[in-house]
Parts: C-alpha cells; sequence; structure tokens
C-alpha cells in the first residue's frame, strides 16, 4: 500500500541526524536510516551541512491515485465508445457495399437475359414466342423463307 506524502524537515549536523515531519514529531530513532538516506540525497544536490530544507517525498499520494485511476477509467470508457463507433462505421460500409453489389448482380442479370433473349428472336425484332399477344406467324413463316 501506498504511503501519502510527507514534508520532511532534515537538519544535518556534525553531531547527528533528526528528522522533523510536518506533524512536528521528531523521531531520530525511528527515521535514522531515512535520515541517512535524506542525507545522501541532501549532498547529492549540494546542499552543505546546516541547511534546512523542506523536501516533498515523492510518493503516491492519494490524488495520484485518484487521476491515475480516473485516467485509466476514462481510457477504458474512451476505448468503449471509439470501438463502437469505428465498428458502426465498419457495419454501415458492409451494408452499402452489399446493396452496391447486389445492384451490381442485377444489372449483370438483365443485360445476360437481354442478350439471350435478342438471341432467341434472331436480333431482328422477330417475335417467335406464340403465347405473346405480338406474335405474328406470317412474319416467322417469312423469316423461315429468307433464311433457308
Amino acid at each position: 500500500m501506498a504511503t501519502p506524502t510527507t514534508n520532511v524537515s532534515i537538519t544535518s549536523k556534525m553531531t547527528g541526524s533528526s528528522v522533523k515531519t510536518r506533524d512536528g514529531e521528531e523521531g531520530a530513532q525511528n527515521h535514522t536510516r531515512s535520515a541517512k538516506g535524506m542525507k545522501e540525497f541532501m549532498d547529492g544536490l549540494g546542499l552543505q551541512d546546516g541547511d534546512e530544507k523542506e523536501l516533498l517525498l515523492i510518493r503516491n499520494t492519494h490524488g495520484q491515485q485518484v487521476v491515475r485511476w480516473s485516467a485509466l477509467i476514462g481510457g477504458i470508457f474512451y476505448g468503449i465508445v471509439h470501438q463502437s463507433t469505428v465498428q458502426s462505421q465498419y457495419d454501415e460500409k458492409k451494408a452499402a457495399h452489399a446493396v452496391s453489389h447486389r445492384a451490381h448482380l442485377i444489372e449483370e442479370a438483365k443485360k445476360a437475359y437481354a442478350a439471350k433473349k435478342a438471341e432467341k428472336t434472331g436480333g431482328s425484332g422477330l417475335i417467335t414466342d406464340p403465347e405473346n399477344p405480338k406474335f405474328d406467324l406470317e412474319k416467322v413463316i417469312e423469316s423461315w423463307t429468307k433464311d433457308s
């Protein structure tokens, strides 16, 4: 579990180290290891003995946890919404493609039927189907005699 952020005032003198927390508790014995680590940290920053600085220890605070969880939940929510948007766009394109493909197939079938029908009539516009009301027997016999 994350520990909360604490402002620490470190006083380091030649005689020893002490740590004071924001609450004013002094815990030289409990925080000896922390004080030595902070002394090394302060030396790394170029601070000399006797300097007092308030340092904000960087740890996971409650605010950071709230921000992290909020970002995670927001990212998941965004992902769900984005995925549904992309999926609906894909479904619309797929439906439109299916409609256009079907229209293309119907047009091809109409052309094939017209070609077959023209081939059946001989291309002269002669109606050879006796069930057709425009059928003329004399024209059919006349076309047969011309072909022979």
